[in-house]
């Protein structure tokens, strides 16, 4: 699957216009689904996206207040321990 890295600006721009969903909140970052709207047939499509995560207080309150579903998620950090283990 195809991932697209997006500023945390235009996270909550498109949280704002509620176009994401599924969302998974861990320490390091933000991921999940956003709509986008094809010109040519006016229908949307669904993409991937993760943008890094910054503290912010109001986050789940404006996540509520657009009714946009999230979730928690522990990062695997014994899975990056190791492999930083291996590439030293």
């Amino acid at each position: 699957f195809n991932m697209e890295s997006i500023p945390y600006s235009t996270f909550l721009s498109y949280v704002k216009q509620e176009k994401v969903e599924n969302l998974k909140i861990s320490q390091q970052e933000i991921s999940g689904i956003y709509k986008e709207k094809q010109s040519a047939t006016q229908e949307f499509k669904e993409k991937r996206f993760k943008t890094i995560r910054i503290d912010d207080p109001e986050l789940t309150n404006k996540l509520q207040e657009h009714k946009i579903e999230f979730e928690g998620v522990q990062e695997d950090t014994v899975g990056k321990t190791i492999i930083s283990w291996i590439i030293w």
